[in-house]
């Protein structure tokens, strides 16, 4: 399963990047996404500030405090550092796999400039922060929060995403190539074995219920009355 979805997303993120690299007809769309956000933010203050949130939800204060403090409980639940491990591998992976590909493209901004700071546009680093911070989150909480998890994850990225494009700090195929690779590492944490999501772990039997008898108990018959 997993495979099957890392070669869909590879094949998004080649097919965009192969269009930035050429200046192919894709980019059409960029600009009249551009122009379109451009027009409605333009005296539209609580649209602007809005947008501006939703951006910054990207920012590794926010995102990475959410990761933090996910994981953080998820380790706590299951007596195990491996969430915090799982958790240092998806903030190591954002630069790993944005700064080569900035470097390698070199892409200049909707407002024709070059990103102060960094070789390029392309990929969306904040994109990919929030998508891997906030989905690896999810997979850490996928057992207390099987179906919330995932769904914050996914608003909280792409409000991130929307907050960029319409600002105009990023193009929108800079977007679609980071959720495309964001979702190849959380396809690869998620494969890995000995993952602990949601802090698995034996925990307090449910009310009304009993363990299973362990092995230095088997044999033994019930004591009732007490």
């Amino acid at each position: 399963m997993y495979a099957l979805v890392i070669g869909a997303l590879l094949t998004v993120f080649a097919v965009v990047s192969w269009q930035v690299a050429v200046a192919g007809p894709l980019l059409a769309a960029d600009l009249a996404v551009r122009d379109s956000a451009a027009g409605l933010t333009s005296g539209n203050g609580t649209l602007r500030t809005l947008a501006e949130a939703g951006a910054d939800l990207g920012g590794g204060g926010a995102a990475g405090a959410v990761l933090a403090v996910g994981a953080s409980a998820a380790a706590w639940r299951a007596r195990s550092w491996r969430p915090l491990l799982l958790a240092a591998l998806a903030v190591v992976a954002v630069p790993a796999v944005v700064l080569p590909l900035k470097e390698a493209f070199g892409r200049l901004g909707p407002d024709g400039l070059p990103l102060y700071g960094y070789a390029g546009y392309y990929p969306s680093g904040h994109t990919l922060t929030a998508v891997v911070a906030y989905g690896t989150t999810a997979l850490l909480c996928a057992r207390r929060f099987p179906v919330g998890g995932p769904v914050a994850a996914t608003l909280l990225s792409l409000c991130t995403g929307l907050g960029l494009v319409l600002r105009g700090y990023h193009w929108v195929t800079d977007v679609v190539a980071s959720v495309a690779l964001g979702g190849i590492v959380l396809c690869l944490l998620a494969a890995l074995p000995g993952r602990t999501p949601g802090g698995a772990g034996p925990g307090p039997a449910p009310p009304g219920t009993h363990a299973a008898p362990g092995p230095e108990q088997a044999g033994r018959g019930t004591v009732s009355g007490r």
